[in-house]
Order: structure tokens, then C-alpha cells, then sequence
């Protein structure tokens, strides 16, 4: 038989167990008694216990099938970083599932990998809520500072995918944040260009420089919200590559950057003088447009008069064609009837001068038998024919 020692399973182990479970119910029960399980331990955990916990929670987020079951663990997966009171033993945790998540991180086939781009942009949310919780103090900046730059930067890391998604993440998160104070703001480029100073994998470099811009873009943008200026930035990277045990190379590095950011900041002024350029030029196209609608208004009030003038003398000629029309009209009806009334006259008048014409009838010696005379022809004589030879 085996000793007692050596046949008892520590609590780390058992909780890695059951997070590995292949049940959904059994993966969340243990999740949140190992909530409590963390907030009771009142001794600093060792680094082997910490790493048995996220051996087990790496394979608890391997399980989950679906988006939304992800997104729900990846939340509590991060959220157990507040069950810590202590600052130095909370991101201590944080560094590790960095640190685990990198060692398992060739393993993982492309079809999990949201999911685990998921649960380290959760880890770094968290970091910032609680930096801004405890206010900023020096223990808990130093404590961030120590593990971002070993743990989740790590430019000396052979794996740098997790190192480069440690970059994208601290760009989000501050785009994220509404207020990034100035000794947040010193910390991040601080421990970005120890980082950038350190590495010798140019593809980091390149990302690391890449997130040092973006981080001066913000301040360029956001100067009411971002404390820390670019000219302060720049002024960081000079005083670091001044000194005289700085070798070539990172002096070199630091200075690149530093011209950088010159040029990003110049390339920002040209933006903004041509903005205001175009902004002017609007202005005054506004205002001649505004001219030109109020000459036109004028122009086309006038026109509006001419016309009514015009459409009134129109009108006036148009009443009288209409009523010449009417009377022509009138009199050509009309002058049927007068030729009728004329003819009539003149049968009226020639009948009157033939009947004056006329001769006066023989009276009759007996009117009953008499007969009546005849009519006197009024035509012509018939001339007598001529006496035969």
C-alpha cells in the first residue's frame, strides 16, 4: 500500500477534476465553489497550485459548445480574479492563466480559438476595473506592471501568439475606457517599451510599435480624457534611449518609434488645417449660395410682378377678342333674320306698284249673270307678221 501522503488528492487537483467534467452542470458547480474555495484562502498560493487551477479551467472552457455559453464562462472564468483580496496574489493569478493559457496555447485547433481570444480580451477587462477599483494605488500598479510585462507580453516568450493578443487587448480596453489617467497611461507605455527593448522577435516588435501608435492616437483624440500627451510619450522614449549603456539597437528602436509619433502628431496638424481649410470654404460657399437665393428671390419676385402685369393685360385682351367674338357671332345670327325681313319688304313693295299698275274691271249690266272679265295681260304687244311678197 501507498502512503497516506501520497494516495490524498490536494483541493487544486480535485477542483481541476471536476472543471474538466464533461457535464455543464457539474463545470459550473465547481466554478463557483471554487469562487468561495479562493475567497476563504487566507495563505498565499503557491505557483504549482495556481497552475493546477487553470489547468482545470482551461479544460472547462474547452468543453463549452456555444457563443453564448462562452461568453458566460469566460466572464466567470476572469471574474474568480476578484475573489483575491490580495492585490500581489490577485495578478499573480492573472499571470498565470496567461502564462498556462501560452503553454497550451499550439494545442488549440482553429476552431476554439474565439473562444479563447475571448477569455484573455476578459482578463484584461478585469485587470482594469480592478486597477480602477483600488484607485490606482502603487501596490496594485506594480503588481499589473510586473505581470503584463512577464506574463502576458512576455518578449522573451518563444510562443508570441498569446503575446501579440496581450497588445491587441490592453488597445481595446483603454478604446474601452473612459477615463485613462495619467499614471495608468505611463504604466502601459512603460511596460510596452521594456517590452519593445527586450524582444528579439521582429513580427512582436512590429506589433508592440503598432500598439504604442495606437496608444498616442488616443491621447491625440481623447486629450481631455487620455492624461498623458504625445509629446510626453516621445519625451519617454527619448530620456530611455539617452543614457549611455543603452546598446545600438534599442536606442535605435526607441528613436523609431519616438519619429513615429513626430510623424503621426504632424500628419494630425496637416488633417486638422485642411478640416479647418474645408470648414472655411464651406462658409463661405454658404454664404454665397445665400446671396445668390436672395438675388434669385428678388430676381424671381420681379418676374412674378412682370408676369402678373403681363397675364393681366393677357386677360384684358383675351375679354375683349372673346367679346368681339360674341358680337360677331351675334350678328351673324342676326343676319338671317334681316335679309328675310328685307325680302319680305320688297315682295310687299312690288306687289303694292303692280297692283297701282293695274286697270280698273268694266262694270256688268247684270252682276248674277255676267261673267267675270278677264284679267288685262300686261305683257307686251305681238307685233303683226310681215305681208307676203
Amino acid at each position: 500500500t501507498m502512503p497516506k501522503s501520497q494516495t490524498t488528492c490536494s483541493a487544486e487537483a480535485k477542483f481541476a477534476q471536476f472543471l474538466a467534467s464533461n457535464d455543464r452542470t457539474v463545470r459550473s458547480r465547481a466554478l463557483k465553489r471554487l469562487k468561495g474555495f479562493l475567497e476563504r484562502q487566507k495563505s498565499p498560493m503557491s505557483d504549482l497550485e495556481l497552475q493546477k487551477l487553470w489547468k482545470g479551467l482551461f479544460y472547462c472552457h474547452w468543453m463549452c459548445p456555444k457563443p453564448a455559453l462562452q461568453a458566460e464562462f469566460a466572464r466567470n472564468i476572469a471574474g474568480l480574479f476578484n475573489s483575491f483580496i490580495d492585490d500581489a496574489q490577485a495578478f499573480k493569478f492573472w499571470g498565470t492563466g496567461y502564462s498556462s493559457l501560452r503553454r497550451e496555447w499550439s494545442g488549440i485547433d482553429k476552431l476554439r480559438l474565439d473562444k479563447y481570444y475571448m477569455l484573455l480580451m476578459e482578463l484584461m477587462r478585469v485587470a482594469m476595473r480592478r486597477l480602477e477599483s483600488k484607485q490606482f494605488s502603487a501596490l496594485a500598479m506594480e503588481a499589473f506592471q510586473s505581470a503584463l510585462l512577464k506574463d502576458a507580453v512576455a518578449p522573451l516568450a518563444e510562443d508570441i501568439g498569446v503575446s501579440m493578443h496581450a497588445c491587441d487587448a490592453v488597445t481595446r480596453v483603454v478604446k474601452e475606457t473612459k477615463q485613462v489617467p495619467e499614471v495608468l497611461a505611463t504604466a502601459l507605455v512603460t511596460t510596452l517599451t521594456t517590452a519593445l527593448c527586450e524582444t528579439t522577435n521582429a513580427v512582436l516588435l512590429a506589433r508592440i510599435n503598432t500598439c504604442v501608435a495606437s496608444l498616442a492616437q488616443e491621447a491625440l483624440d481623447r486629450a481631455s480624457s487620455f492624461m498623458l500627451s504625445r509629446d510626453e510619450m516621445a519625451s519617454m522614449l527619448l530620456r530611455r534611449g539617452t543614457p549611455v549603456e543603452v546598446d545600438t539597437v534599442t536606442r535605435s528602436r526607441l528613436y523609431s518609434l519616438r519619429n513615429a509619433l513626430a510623424k503621426l502628431q504632424q500628419q494630425v496638424f496637416e488633417e486638422e488645417e485642411a478640416a479647418e481649410g474645408a470648414d472655411e470654404g464651406e462658409g463661405e460657399g454658404t454664404e454665397e449660395s445665400g446671396e445668390m437665393v436672395e438675388h434669385g428671390g428678388d430676381e424671381q419676385d420681379v418676374e412674378e410682378h412682370d408676369d402678373e402685369e403681363h397675364g393681366g393685360e393677357e386677360a384684358e385682351a383675351q375679354a375683349m377678342e372673346d367679346m368681339m367674338d360674341a358680337v360677331e357671332g351675334t350678328e351673324e345670327a342676326a343676319a338671317p333674320a334681316v335679309a328675310q325681313s328685307k325680302k319680305s319688304k320688297k315682295k310687299q313693295k312690288k306687289k303694292a306698284q303692280q297692283s297701282s299698275e293695274a286697270p280698273a274691271p268694266a262694270p256688268a249690266s247684270t252682276p248674277s249673270s255676267a261673267p267675270a272679265p278677264a284679267p288685262v295681260s300686261i305683257a307686251a304687244p305681238t307685233p303683226a307678221p310681215a305681208p307676203a311678197p
